[in-house]
């Protein structure tokens, strides 16, 4: 999974209570907690967290469909390489011959 961090803006916030297990809660703040890191920041972090996993889950289920109903074919490999071959040779200097050392 890429690493991306949503960045919370100035949102604002709903006081929440919560009964968790003493047992779940302390291993929360001993594998979860970054150093400093209250616990509402750690509850919303990693609420956070849960919400883009998902996020991310229906994204890739998308990708998923999309495919089944529309096959890469061979023709669109061949393409999408030379596509590439192309967009490589346009990073290397002009003039170079083909087999030419860098």
């Amino acid at each position: 999974m890429v690493g991306i961090e949503y960045a919370v803006a100035d949102m604002s916030s709903t006081k929440l209570s919560i009964s968790v297990s003493t047992e779940l809660l302390a291993r929360a703040d001993q594998f979860l907690a970054r150093p400093g890191e209250g616990r509402s920041a750690l509850i919303a972090r990693l609420l956070s967290q849960a919400l883009q996993a998902v996020e991310e889950a229906d994204i890739d289920a998308a990708y998923d469909r999309a495919l089944a109903h529309h096959p890469v074919t061979q023709t669109d490999l061949r393409r999408s390489d030379t596509l590439a071959r192309a967009a490589i040779r346009s990073t290397k200097p002009a003039g170079r011959e083909r087999g030419a050392p860098d």
